[in-house]
Protein backbone atom coordinates (compact mmCIF):
# COMPACT_ATOMS: atom_id res chain seq x y z
CA UNK A 1 0.00 0.00 0.00
CA UNK A 2 2.74 2.31 0.71
CA UNK A 3 4.46 1.84 -2.68
CA UNK A 4 1.02 3.20 -4.47
CA UNK A 5 0.42 6.11 -1.81
CA UNK A 6 3.58 7.57 -2.97
CA UNK A 7 2.77 6.91 -6.25
CA UNK A 8 -0.20 9.26 -5.84
CA UNK A 9 2.31 11.50 -4.32
CA UNK A 10 4.15 11.57 -7.74
CA UNK A 11 1.64 11.96 -9.44
CA UNK A 12 -0.02 15.35 -7.84
CA UNK A 13 3.32 16.51 -8.14
CA UNK A 14 3.28 16.41 -11.72
CA UNK A 15 -0.08 18.27 -11.86
CA UNK A 16 -0.86 21.94 -12.14
CA UNK A 17 0.29 24.42 -8.65
CA UNK A 18 -3.32 24.13 -6.86
CA UNK A 19 -4.43 27.78 -7.01
CA UNK A 20 -4.98 30.27 -4.38
CA UNK A 21 -7.97 28.69 -1.86
CA UNK A 22 -10.57 31.72 -2.15
CA UNK A 23 -13.27 29.25 -2.40
CA UNK A 24 -15.21 25.92 -1.78
CA UNK A 25 -14.41 25.32 -5.71
CA UNK A 26 -10.70 26.00 -4.95
CA UNK A 27 -10.39 24.10 -1.50
CA UNK A 28 -11.82 21.36 -3.46
CA UNK A 29 -9.62 21.30 -6.39
CA UNK A 30 -6.50 21.72 -4.57
CA UNK A 31 -7.31 18.63 -2.36
CA UNK A 32 -8.41 16.26 -5.32
CA UNK A 33 -5.12 17.89 -6.79
CA UNK A 34 -3.07 16.54 -4.44
CA UNK A 35 -2.15 13.44 -2.57
CA UNK A 36 -5.23 11.16 -2.23
CA UNK A 37 -6.12 6.88 -2.06
CA UNK A 38 -7.67 7.41 -6.02
CA UNK A 39 -4.95 5.13 -7.64
CA UNK A 40 -4.85 3.00 -4.78
CA UNK A 41 -8.57 2.47 -4.59
CA UNK A 42 -8.22 1.69 -8.60
CA UNK A 43 -6.02 -0.62 -7.75
CA UNK A 44 -7.35 -2.57 -5.23
CA UNK A 45 -10.40 -2.60 -7.01
CA UNK A 46 -9.20 -3.79 -10.52
CA UNK A 47 -5.82 -5.76 -9.01
CA UNK A 48 -7.46 -7.79 -6.14
CA UNK A 49 -10.96 -8.01 -6.20
CA UNK A 50 -10.59 -8.21 -10.01
CA UNK A 51 -13.50 -8.18 -12.49
CA UNK A 52 -16.92 -8.12 -11.27
CA UNK A 53 -19.84 -8.95 -13.54
CA UNK A 54 -23.19 -8.60 -11.60
CA UNK A 55 -23.91 -11.95 -9.63
CA UNK A 56 -20.79 -13.12 -9.45
CA UNK A 57 -18.61 -13.25 -5.98
CA UNK A 58 -16.20 -10.33 -6.64
CA UNK A 59 -19.41 -7.99 -7.30
CA UNK A 60 -20.66 -8.29 -3.90
CA UNK A 61 -17.42 -8.05 -2.70
CA UNK A 62 -16.75 -4.90 -4.75
CA UNK A 63 -20.25 -3.46 -3.13
CA UNK A 64 -19.47 -4.25 -0.04
CA UNK A 65 -15.95 -2.71 0.05
CA UNK A 66 -16.92 0.08 -2.36
CA UNK A 67 -19.28 0.75 1.19
CA UNK A 68 -16.59 0.72 3.71
CA UNK A 69 -14.56 2.78 1.88
CA UNK A 70 -16.88 5.62 1.60
CA UNK A 71 -18.54 4.95 5.23
CA UNK A 72 -14.65 5.13 6.83
CA UNK A 73 -14.93 8.34 4.81
CA UNK A 74 -17.96 9.96 7.32
CA UNK A 75 -20.43 9.47 4.41
CA UNK A 76 -24.12 8.57 4.97
CA UNK A 77 -24.22 5.44 3.18
CA UNK A 78 -26.97 2.65 1.87
CA UNK A 79 -26.56 -0.29 -0.48
CA UNK A 80 -30.04 -0.46 -1.61
CA UNK A 81 -31.23 -3.61 -3.70
CA UNK A 82 -32.62 -4.29 -6.73
CA UNK A 83 -34.29 -7.10 -8.53
CA UNK A 84 -33.30 -8.54 -11.72
CA UNK A 85 -35.28 -9.46 -14.60
CA UNK A 86 -32.54 -11.90 -15.51
CA UNK A 87 -28.90 -12.75 -14.03
CA UNK A 88 -26.74 -14.38 -15.96
CA UNK A 89 -22.98 -15.85 -15.15
CA UNK A 90 -20.50 -17.40 -17.29
CA UNK A 91 -19.84 -21.08 -16.73
CA UNK A 92 -18.72 -23.18 -18.84
CA UNK A 93 -18.08 -22.73 -23.09
CA UNK A 94 -16.51 -24.83 -25.75
CA UNK A 95 -16.20 -24.69 -29.69
CA UNK A 96 -15.30 -27.12 -32.03
CA UNK A 97 -15.41 -25.90 -35.99
CA UNK A 98 -15.22 -28.90 -38.57
CA UNK A 99 -14.89 -29.71 -42.16
CA UNK A 100 -14.34 -32.08 -44.28
CA UNK A 101 -10.19 -31.20 -44.08
CA UNK A 102 -10.05 -30.14 -40.73
CA UNK A 103 -11.24 -29.93 -37.00
CA UNK A 104 -10.02 -27.77 -34.42
CA UNK A 105 -11.12 -25.74 -31.29
CA UNK A 106 -11.10 -21.93 -31.18
CA UNK A 107 -11.58 -19.72 -28.32
CA UNK A 108 -14.98 -19.00 -27.45
CA UNK A 109 -16.48 -16.63 -25.43
CA UNK A 110 -20.06 -16.26 -25.07
CA UNK A 111 -22.18 -12.69 -24.42
CA UNK A 112 -23.83 -12.25 -21.66
CA UNK A 113 -27.77 -13.59 -22.00
CA UNK A 114 -26.84 -15.61 -24.61
CA UNK A 115 -28.80 -18.76 -24.82
CA UNK A 116 -27.76 -21.72 -23.12
CA UNK A 117 -27.90 -24.73 -24.89
CA UNK A 118 -28.14 -27.76 -22.76
CA UNK A 119 -25.43 -30.12 -24.57
CA UNK A 120 -23.70 -29.99 -27.64
CA UNK A 121 -25.48 -27.95 -30.33
CA UNK A 122 -24.11 -28.41 -33.78
CA UNK A 123 -25.03 -26.35 -37.08
CA UNK A 124 -23.37 -24.71 -40.55
CA UNK A 125 -21.36 -21.76 -40.54
CA UNK A 126 -22.67 -19.61 -43.10
CA UNK A 127 -20.49 -16.57 -43.33
CA UNK A 128 -22.80 -13.46 -43.43
CA UNK A 129 -19.59 -11.08 -43.92
CA UNK A 130 -20.46 -7.68 -42.09
CA UNK A 131 -24.83 -8.63 -41.73
CA UNK A 132 -26.03 -6.34 -44.31
CA UNK A 133 -28.83 -6.62 -45.98
CA UNK A 134 -27.14 -7.49 -49.05
CA UNK A 135 -25.05 -10.23 -47.27
CA UNK A 136 -28.31 -11.80 -46.36
CA UNK A 137 -29.76 -11.54 -49.94
CA UNK A 138 -26.27 -13.48 -50.92
CA UNK A 139 -26.69 -16.19 -48.26
CA UNK A 140 -30.56 -16.70 -48.94
CA UNK A 141 -32.64 -19.22 -46.99
CA UNK A 142 -29.16 -21.15 -45.90
CA UNK A 143 -28.71 -19.10 -42.77
CA UNK A 144 -32.59 -20.65 -41.72
CA UNK A 145 -31.16 -22.97 -38.83
CA UNK A 146 -27.23 -21.95 -38.97
CA UNK A 147 -24.74 -20.44 -37.09
CA UNK A 148 -24.36 -16.67 -38.81
CA UNK A 149 -21.04 -16.08 -39.06
CA UNK A 150 -20.09 -12.19 -38.87
CA UNK A 151 -17.28 -10.29 -39.39
CA UNK A 152 -16.34 -7.37 -37.75
CA UNK A 153 -13.29 -4.50 -38.31
CA UNK A 154 -10.85 -4.25 -35.92
CA UNK A 155 -11.34 -1.80 -33.00
CA UNK A 156 -8.53 0.57 -32.65
CA UNK A 157 -7.62 3.25 -30.90
CA UNK A 158 -7.33 5.09 -33.37
CA UNK A 159 -11.21 4.49 -34.49
CA UNK A 160 -11.59 5.21 -31.25
CA UNK A 161 -15.10 5.66 -30.08
CA UNK A 162 -16.63 6.22 -33.48
CA UNK A 163 -15.39 2.54 -34.51
CA UNK A 164 -16.74 1.59 -30.71
CA UNK A 165 -20.41 2.71 -31.89
CA UNK A 166 -20.09 1.82 -34.98
CA UNK A 167 -19.54 -1.88 -34.00
CA UNK A 168 -22.68 -1.93 -31.90
CA UNK A 169 -24.43 -0.27 -34.79
CA UNK A 170 -23.46 -3.05 -36.79
CA UNK A 171 -23.83 -5.93 -34.41
CA UNK A 172 -26.85 -4.66 -33.91
CA UNK A 173 -28.61 -4.96 -37.81
CA UNK A 174 -26.50 -8.41 -38.06
CA UNK A 175 -28.21 -10.36 -35.19
CA UNK A 176 -31.54 -8.86 -36.02
CA UNK A 177 -31.54 -9.95 -39.61
CA UNK A 178 -30.11 -13.65 -38.33
CA UNK A 179 -33.19 -13.72 -36.26
CA UNK A 180 -35.66 -12.76 -38.31
CA UNK A 181 -34.15 -15.18 -40.66
CA UNK A 182 -34.66 -17.78 -38.74
CA UNK A 183 -30.64 -18.59 -37.57
CA UNK A 184 -29.72 -20.70 -34.89
CA UNK A 185 -27.53 -17.88 -33.73
CA UNK A 186 -24.67 -15.61 -34.42
CA UNK A 187 -20.94 -16.27 -34.08
CA UNK A 188 -18.88 -12.83 -34.30
CA UNK A 189 -15.45 -12.72 -35.17
CA UNK A 190 -13.16 -10.76 -32.39
CA UNK A 191 -12.93 -7.35 -33.40
CA UNK A 192 -9.67 -7.41 -31.55
CA UNK A 193 -6.17 -9.15 -33.51
CA UNK A 194 -4.04 -11.56 -32.07
CA UNK A 195 -6.11 -14.03 -30.21
CA UNK A 196 -7.60 -10.90 -28.19
CA UNK A 197 -11.10 -11.29 -26.70
CA UNK A 198 -13.76 -9.66 -25.36
CA UNK A 199 -16.92 -10.13 -24.14
CA UNK A 200 -20.30 -8.02 -24.87
CA UNK A 201 -23.74 -7.88 -24.21
CA UNK A 202 -26.09 -9.79 -26.53
CA UNK A 203 -27.87 -7.34 -28.71
CA UNK A 204 -31.90 -6.90 -26.91
CA UNK A 205 -30.01 -7.80 -23.56
CA UNK A 206 -32.36 -9.91 -21.34
CA UNK A 207 -34.91 -10.08 -24.13
CA UNK A 208 -32.59 -12.31 -26.06
CA UNK A 209 -33.29 -16.12 -26.87
CA UNK A 210 -30.18 -17.29 -29.40
CA UNK A 211 -27.01 -18.48 -28.77
CA UNK A 212 -24.51 -15.46 -29.28
CA UNK A 213 -20.66 -15.61 -28.93
CA UNK A 214 -17.27 -14.47 -29.89
CA UNK A 215 -14.48 -16.59 -31.63
CA UNK A 216 -10.69 -15.46 -32.03
CA UNK A 217 -10.36 -13.44 -34.74
CA UNK A 218 -7.38 -15.59 -36.57
CA UNK A 219 -10.03 -18.57 -36.41
CA UNK A 220 -12.53 -16.49 -37.64
CA UNK A 221 -10.46 -15.69 -40.53
CA UNK A 222 -9.38 -19.12 -40.92
CA UNK A 223 -12.97 -20.34 -41.30
CA UNK A 224 -14.33 -17.47 -43.69
CA UNK A 225 -11.57 -18.91 -46.12
CA UNK A 226 -12.59 -21.91 -45.90
CA UNK A 227 -15.85 -21.33 -46.63
CA UNK A 228 -15.07 -19.05 -49.58
CA UNK A 229 -13.17 -22.22 -50.90
CA UNK A 230 -16.53 -24.14 -51.22
CA UNK A 231 -16.23 -26.30 -47.72
CA UNK A 232 -19.06 -26.64 -45.40
CA UNK A 233 -17.88 -25.62 -42.47
CA UNK A 234 -19.91 -26.48 -38.96
CA UNK A 235 -19.82 -25.51 -35.34
CA UNK A 236 -20.59 -27.35 -32.27
CA UNK A 237 -21.50 -25.32 -29.05
CA UNK A 238 -21.77 -26.08 -25.84
CA UNK A 239 -22.28 -23.03 -23.27
CA UNK A 240 -23.40 -23.20 -20.08
CA UNK A 241 -24.36 -20.32 -17.53
CA UNK A 242 -26.28 -19.39 -14.51
CA UNK A 243 -28.73 -17.51 -16.61
CA UNK A 244 -32.27 -17.38 -14.06
CA UNK A 245 -34.77 -15.26 -13.91
CA UNK A 246 -35.09 -12.81 -10.88
CA UNK A 247 -32.10 -12.39 -8.16
CA UNK A 248 -30.83 -9.21 -7.13
CA UNK A 249 -27.87 -7.17 -6.97
CA UNK A 250 -27.20 -3.96 -4.78
CA UNK A 251 -25.84 -0.35 -5.69
CA UNK A 252 -23.70 1.57 -3.29
CA UNK A 253 -25.45 5.20 -2.76
CA UNK A 254 -23.56 7.75 -0.52
CA UNK A 255 -24.43 11.49 0.33
CA UNK A 256 -23.69 14.54 1.53
CA UNK A 257 -26.95 16.53 2.78
CA UNK A 258 -27.18 20.40 1.48
CA UNK A 259 -27.36 23.28 3.61
CA UNK A 260 -29.75 25.49 2.29
CA UNK A 261 -31.60 23.66 -0.43
CA UNK A 262 -31.30 19.61 0.76
CA UNK A 263 -34.18 18.40 -0.71
CA UNK A 264 -32.57 19.37 -4.29
CA UNK A 265 -30.44 16.62 -5.36
CA UNK A 266 -26.83 16.93 -7.76
CA UNK A 267 -26.23 12.88 -8.93
CA UNK A 268 -23.23 11.77 -10.14
CA UNK A 269 -22.64 8.06 -10.60
CA UNK A 270 -20.29 5.51 -12.28
CA UNK A 271 -20.81 2.08 -12.60
CA UNK A 272 -18.49 -0.13 -10.47
CA UNK A 273 -19.66 -3.57 -12.56
CA UNK A 274 -17.86 -5.09 -15.30
CA UNK A 275 -17.16 -7.62 -17.51
CA UNK A 276 -15.10 -10.69 -16.33
CA UNK A 277 -12.54 -11.32 -18.94
CA UNK A 278 -10.01 -8.52 -18.13
CA UNK A 279 -10.68 -6.41 -14.95
CA UNK A 280 -12.70 -3.71 -15.54
CA UNK A 281 -10.15 -0.63 -15.00
CA UNK A 282 -11.01 1.76 -18.20
CA UNK A 283 -14.95 0.30 -17.96
CA UNK A 284 -15.55 1.33 -15.07
CA UNK A 285 -12.96 1.30 -12.59
CA UNK A 286 -11.23 4.65 -13.41
CA UNK A 287 -14.55 6.49 -12.54
CA UNK A 288 -15.60 4.31 -10.19
CA UNK A 289 -12.56 5.66 -7.85
CA UNK A 290 -12.98 9.07 -9.15
CA UNK A 291 -16.60 9.41 -7.96
CA UNK A 292 -15.29 7.96 -4.73
CA UNK A 293 -12.59 10.06 -4.43
CA UNK A 294 -14.65 12.96 -5.07
CA UNK A 295 -17.11 12.20 -1.75
CA UNK A 296 -13.93 12.06 0.34
CA UNK A 297 -12.52 15.10 -0.90
CA UNK A 298 -15.25 17.03 -0.21
CA UNK A 299 -15.74 15.53 3.13
CA UNK A 300 -12.63 15.95 4.09
CA UNK A 301 -12.50 19.34 3.41
CA UNK A 302 -15.37 20.26 5.76
CA UNK A 303 -17.13 21.66 2.05
CA UNK A 304 -21.19 21.79 2.82
CA UNK A 305 -23.04 22.35 -0.44
CA UNK A 306 -26.12 24.17 -0.75
CA UNK A 307 -27.83 20.87 -2.61
CA UNK A 308 -27.73 17.85 -1.84
CA UNK A 309 -24.91 15.83 -3.84
CA UNK A 310 -25.59 12.21 -4.20
CA UNK A 311 -22.54 9.79 -5.18
CA UNK A 312 -23.43 6.76 -7.05
CA UNK A 313 -22.02 3.60 -7.52
CA UNK A 314 -24.43 2.04 -9.91
CA UNK A 315 -24.28 -1.87 -10.32
CA UNK A 316 -25.93 -4.08 -13.44
CA UNK A 317 -24.67 -1.63 -16.00
CA UNK A 318 -23.21 -3.58 -17.97
CA UNK A 319 -26.45 -6.07 -18.05
CA UNK A 320 -28.91 -3.33 -19.04
CA UNK A 321 -28.40 -0.16 -17.07
CA UNK A 322 -30.44 -2.20 -14.61
CA UNK A 323 -29.29 -0.52 -11.08
CA UNK A 324 -29.52 3.41 -12.41
CA UNK A 325 -33.07 2.26 -13.77
CA UNK A 326 -34.22 0.79 -10.30
CA UNK A 327 -32.85 3.70 -8.20
CA UNK A 328 -35.07 6.12 -10.48
CA UNK A 329 -37.73 3.81 -10.55
CA UNK A 330 -37.42 3.38 -6.51
CA UNK A 331 -37.15 7.52 -6.12
CA UNK A 332 -39.54 8.16 -9.31
CA UNK A 333 -41.58 10.67 -6.52
CA UNK A 334 -38.38 12.49 -5.95
CA UNK A 335 -37.24 12.93 -9.66
CA UNK A 336 -39.00 16.39 -10.19
CA UNK A 337 -35.90 17.00 -7.47
CA UNK A 338 -33.03 15.99 -9.20
CA UNK A 339 -31.33 19.17 -10.91
CA UNK A 340 -29.11 17.08 -12.82
CA UNK A 341 -27.79 13.87 -13.05
CA UNK A 342 -23.74 13.52 -14.08
CA UNK A 343 -22.49 10.40 -15.04
CA UNK A 344 -18.77 9.17 -15.88
CA UNK A 345 -18.17 5.95 -17.98
CA UNK A 346 -15.61 6.08 -21.19
CA UNK A 347 -12.20 5.32 -19.59
CA UNK A 348 -9.34 7.14 -18.73
CA UNK A 349 -9.08 9.62 -21.21
CA UNK A 350 -9.04 13.49 -20.99
CA UNK A 351 -12.22 14.92 -19.80
CA UNK A 352 -12.92 17.06 -23.08
CA UNK A 353 -16.70 18.90 -21.64
CA UNK A 354 -20.07 17.14 -21.46
CA UNK A 355 -22.83 15.57 -23.59
CA UNK A 356 -25.67 17.64 -22.24
CA UNK A 357 -29.01 16.82 -22.86
CA UNK A 358 -32.23 18.82 -20.76
CA UNK A 359 -34.01 21.53 -21.99
CA UNK A 360 -33.20 25.24 -21.82
CA UNK A 361 -30.15 27.14 -20.06
CA UNK A 362 -28.37 23.52 -19.17
CA UNK A 363 -25.84 23.49 -21.76
CA UNK A 364 -25.21 27.30 -20.97
CA UNK A 365 -24.90 26.66 -17.13
CA UNK A 366 -22.79 23.42 -18.21
CA UNK A 367 -20.29 26.23 -20.29
CA UNK A 368 -20.04 28.04 -17.30
CA UNK A 369 -19.11 25.59 -15.26
CA UNK A 370 -16.40 24.85 -17.47
CA UNK A 371 -15.28 28.18 -18.02
CA UNK A 372 -14.16 28.34 -14.08
CA UNK A 373 -11.75 25.42 -14.91
CA UNK A 374 -10.75 26.24 -18.36
CA UNK A 375 -7.15 25.99 -17.50
CA UNK A 376 -7.98 22.34 -17.33
CA UNK A 377 -9.29 22.27 -21.13
CA UNK A 378 -10.05 23.25 -23.47
CA UNK A 379 -13.77 21.91 -23.25
CA UNK A 380 -16.62 21.86 -25.37
CA UNK A 381 -19.76 20.83 -24.25
CA UNK A 382 -22.72 19.75 -26.62
CA UNK A 383 -26.79 18.96 -27.13
CA UNK A 384 -26.75 15.06 -27.42
CA UNK A 385 -29.01 12.18 -26.40
CA UNK A 386 -26.86 9.48 -25.09
CA UNK A 387 -28.28 6.04 -25.09
CA UNK A 388 -25.97 3.12 -23.54
CA UNK A 389 -24.83 4.60 -20.04
CA UNK A 390 -26.65 4.95 -16.91
CA UNK A 391 -28.13 8.82 -17.75
CA UNK A 392 -30.53 6.78 -19.54
CA UNK A 393 -33.41 6.37 -17.53
CA UNK A 394 -32.57 10.14 -15.65
CA UNK A 395 -33.18 11.21 -19.68
CA UNK A 396 -36.21 9.22 -20.29
CA UNK A 397 -37.84 10.34 -17.37
CA UNK A 398 -36.89 13.70 -17.99
CA UNK A 399 -34.13 14.85 -15.46
CA UNK A 400 -31.80 16.96 -17.36
CA UNK A 401 -28.15 14.74 -17.48
CA UNK A 402 -24.98 15.18 -18.43
CA UNK A 403 -22.44 12.88 -19.85
CA UNK A 404 -18.72 13.32 -19.10
CA UNK A 405 -17.36 13.38 -23.12
CA UNK A 406 -13.76 11.97 -22.66
CA UNK A 407 -10.82 11.33 -25.76
CA UNK A 408 -10.60 7.75 -26.83
CA UNK A 409 -6.64 7.41 -25.40
CA UNK A 410 -6.43 3.16 -24.81
CA UNK A 411 -10.51 2.84 -24.56
CA UNK A 412 -11.86 1.47 -28.18
CA UNK A 413 -8.74 -1.25 -28.12
CA UNK A 414 -9.27 -2.32 -24.65
CA UNK A 415 -13.07 -2.02 -23.84
CA UNK A 416 -14.87 -5.06 -22.83
CA UNK A 417 -11.65 -7.40 -23.66
CA UNK A 418 -9.19 -9.38 -21.65
CA UNK A 419 -6.58 -6.29 -21.51
CA UNK A 420 -8.81 -3.94 -19.81
CA UNK A 421 -6.72 -3.66 -16.71
CA UNK A 422 -4.75 -1.20 -14.27
CA UNK A 423 -1.44 -1.08 -16.68
CA UNK A 424 -3.15 0.66 -19.00
CA UNK A 425 -4.53 3.32 -16.99
CA UNK A 426 -2.82 7.15 -17.60
CA UNK A 427 -2.51 7.57 -13.88
CA UNK A 428 -1.55 11.46 -14.19
CA UNK A 429 -4.78 12.06 -16.22
CA UNK A 430 -6.78 10.16 -13.73
CA UNK A 431 -5.96 12.75 -11.46
CA UNK A 432 -6.66 15.98 -13.43
CA UNK A 433 -10.01 14.57 -14.59
CA UNK A 434 -10.69 13.57 -10.75
CA UNK A 435 -10.22 16.89 -10.23
CA UNK A 436 -12.48 18.30 -13.31
CA UNK A 437 -15.58 16.35 -12.31
CA UNK A 438 -15.30 17.30 -8.96
CA UNK A 439 -15.13 21.04 -10.17
CA UNK A 440 -18.53 20.25 -12.22
CA UNK A 441 -20.48 18.45 -9.76
CA UNK A 442 -19.64 21.05 -6.71
CA UNK A 443 -20.93 23.77 -9.08
CA UNK A 444 -23.98 22.45 -10.01
CA UNK A 445 -24.40 21.84 -6.04
CA UNK A 446 -23.98 25.07 -5.30
CA UNK A 447 -25.72 27.09 -8.51
CA UNK A 448 -28.75 29.16 -8.67
CA UNK A 449 -29.97 27.78 -11.74
CA UNK A 450 -32.61 24.91 -11.95
CA UNK A 451 -34.34 23.38 -15.06
CA UNK A 452 -37.27 21.81 -15.49
CA UNK A 453 -37.87 17.96 -16.44
CA UNK A 454 -39.21 16.98 -20.24
CA UNK A 455 -41.83 15.80 -20.84
CA UNK A 456 -43.42 12.56 -22.23
CA UNK A 457 -43.91 14.74 -25.58
CA UNK A 458 -40.62 16.65 -25.85
CA UNK A 459 -38.90 12.68 -24.58
CA UNK A 460 -40.78 11.29 -27.59
CA UNK A 461 -39.94 14.30 -29.59
CA UNK A 462 -36.33 13.35 -28.81
CA UNK A 463 -36.21 9.90 -29.50
CA UNK A 464 -37.36 10.40 -32.83
CA UNK A 465 -35.00 13.30 -34.00
CA UNK A 466 -32.26 11.76 -32.95
CA UNK A 467 -33.42 8.12 -34.35
CA UNK A 468 -32.21 6.54 -30.87
CA UNK A 469 -35.01 3.30 -31.68
CA UNK A 470 -31.67 1.06 -32.54
CA UNK A 471 -29.45 1.99 -29.67
CA UNK A 472 -32.18 1.23 -27.36
CA UNK A 473 -33.16 -1.88 -28.97
CA UNK A 474 -29.75 -3.12 -28.80
CA UNK A 475 -29.80 -2.80 -25.25
CA UNK A 476 -33.38 -4.32 -24.71
CA UNK A 477 -34.87 -0.89 -23.87
CA UNK A 478 -36.72 0.11 -26.72
CA UNK A 479 -39.76 -2.58 -26.07
CA UNK A 480 -39.84 -1.31 -22.30
CA UNK A 481 -40.11 2.33 -23.59
CA UNK A 482 -43.04 1.33 -26.15
CA UNK A 483 -45.20 0.22 -23.61
CA UNK A 484 -44.75 2.49 -21.31
CA UNK A 485 -42.88 0.89 -18.56
CA UNK A 486 -39.69 2.44 -18.52
CA UNK A 487 -39.63 6.16 -19.17
CA UNK A 488 -42.09 8.56 -20.59
CA UNK A 489 -44.05 7.88 -23.46
CA UNK A 490 -47.23 9.84 -24.50
CA UNK A 491 -47.83 7.19 -26.94
CA UNK A 492 -47.31 3.87 -24.97
CA UNK A 493 -48.92 1.21 -26.05
CA UNK A 494 -50.05 -1.18 -23.33
CA UNK A 495 -49.92 -4.74 -23.45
Amino acid sequence: MRHFVKASMLVASLLLAPTTQAGDGDRLRAALDGATPLIDDLKYLTDTIGGRPMGSRANERAVDWIASRLRDAGLEVTTPAFDLPRNWVAGQAHATVTSSSFSFEPTFVPRVYSASTEGNVTARLVDIGLGTEEDFARVGDTITGAFALVHTPVLTDAAGLAGLFSEYTQSYFAKARAAAAGAKGVIYVSSRPKGLMMRHVSVKAFENTLITATIDRENGLRIQRAIKAGETVTLTANITADDTKGGSARNVIAEIRGSERPDEVVIIGAHMDSHDLGTGALDNGTNTSIVMDMARQIKASGIVPKRTIRFALWNGEEYGLLGSGAYVAANMDQMDNHVVSITHDIGGGRINGYFVNGGAGLLEETNQAMDVINDRGPFANFVAPIVGTDNYDFMMYGVPNLVANQEDATYASNYHAQSDTFDKVDLIQLKKNATIAGHTVLHFANSDWRGVRATGEEIAIMVEASKLHPSMDSFGLLDAWIRGERGLNPNAQKP
